[in-house]
């Protein structure tokens, strides 16, 4: 009985991602997973592992999960940067939405938004002189599961070309590290770079919940003091 279960949740996965091209709400395929997983354990056996399709599959359909779009418009005070977005973000489909981020809380404490906005305001960045857009937009993760190959800094270099904002914040070091091509530890602050000459680029501690430890919201108000021109 629980080789059949467990067979029959391998193969309806297994149907459902064909037809789906891996973008089937994670509800299903978590549920799928577990009812495998379960049915494993319960026959003792050690290895609780599905087919290696199924594993690249699975884990491609927590990473290629409704990928956000930039939310951008011409001459915006900055366009802010990430990684890649959160699982979370990605299953809800807004920027910054994981639990604990500072993101929004942090962009009206310091004087950029004048309401506390919520993930699914996000779209309304723009009104706000506010752009939103992300170095790997093909998957979504924590950074560690994010493959190198993912991150594309020239599209980032396009869309500052195109949209020519006045400010460009990474919001992490590993963002700003990864988007300016440089190598080693990186520090929080301003930097200039000669590609894209009269171009601020802000490097901003993460606001990620995952991040608290190294919070530090000094660059952030460094930040909005150079937009609005006046002290956070």
């Amino acid at each position: 009985m629980f080789r059949w279960f467990s067979g029959l949740s391998e193969r309806m996965l297994l149907r459902r991602l064909d037809r789906t091209g891996a973008r089937e709400p994670l509800s299903f395929l978590r549920c799928c997973w577990m009812i495998g997983v379960f049915c494993r354990i319960a026959r003792g056996r050690g290895n609780i592992r599905f087919s290696s399709r199924i594993v690249s599959l699975h884990r491609g359909a927590l990473e290629f999960q409704r990928m956000l779009p930039d939310y951008l418009s011409p001459a915006l005070d900055v366009i802010f940067c990430g990684t890649a977005a959160g699982r979370r973000s990605a299953e809800l489909g807004h920027y910054y939405a994981g639990r604990g981020n500072r993101f929004w809380p942090t962009l009206y404490e310091v004087g950029l938004t004048p309401a506390l906005l919520r993930p699914q305001d996000d779209a309304s960045a723009p009104q706000y002189g506010i752009g939103l857009t992300d170095l790997a937009k093909d998957v979504a993760g924590v950074d560690r599961d994010i493959p190198p190959t993912a991150y594309v800094p020239e599209r980032l270099h396009a869309v500052l070309q195109e949209w020519k904002p006045k400010r460009l914040a990474f919001t992490s070091l590993t963002a700003a590290r990864l988007g300016l091509g440089l190598r080693g530890r990186i520090g929080a602050g301003l930097y200039q770079i000669t590609a894209i000459p009269n171009l601020e680029v802000w490097a901003l501690p993460s606001p990620s919940g995952m991040a608290r430890g190294h919070w530090d919201i000094a660059p952030w108000r460094a930040l909005a003091e150079s937009i609005r021109g006046w002290p956070a």
